[in-house]
């Protein structure tokens, strides 16, 4: 099964996430997880693509997500001091729920896989998202726990 494949996209997309989940069922920490994991595939990606081609690709995926995941609705995904960030996402969690932030997530970061596979094929797409970048932890708490106040700088542009 190839990764153009939406099932399978979606199988590799749960895979990746699930990595950082530690504890299901609280909005907060599937959220925080969330963020990490898209910070860590962005931080990977922008290497190859570039910034610019990195949100494109975020900013398509969020695009074509959000009309079927309410969690979705408002996000924006930012970079703060060369962070990037899903603005609102924790709120929504909140009032949604950690399941549908993770079934969310899950439907943005399969796009991405699907289009990137498309653009450079599923070996190499596969190679970029499964590194995980120096310097940043596998454990979004840990990750989370040093990091500076956010900024309003958005420097490099924003997806919405």
């Amino acid at each position: 099964m190839s990764l153009s494949d939406s099932s399978a996209a979606l199988a590799t997309a749960r895979r990746l996430l699930s990595r950082e989940s530690s504890e299901q069922g609280i909005p907060d920490t599937a959220s925080t997880a969330v963020e990490h994991v898209f910070a860590q595939r962005f931080s990977s990606l922008s290497q190859w693509v570039g910034i610019v081609g990195c949100n494109a690709l975020f900013a398509r995926a969020l695009a074509l997500s959000a009309p079927h995941h309410p969690v979705l609705r408002g996000v924006c995904f930012q970079l703060h001091d060369g962070t990037p960030q899903l603005e609102c996402l924790a709120e929504n969690a909140r009032e949604y729920g950690s399941q549908a932030t993770t079934e969310a997530a899950t439907t943005v970061l399969a796009s991405v896989i699907t289009m990137l596979s498309g653009l450079i094929g599923e070996d190499l797409a596969m190679s970029i998202l499964e590194v995980v970048p120096p310097g940043t932890s596998k454990n979004p708490q840990a990750a989370t726990a040093g990091t500076s106040p956010k900024s309003s700088n958005t420097a490099e542009g924003a997806i919405s």
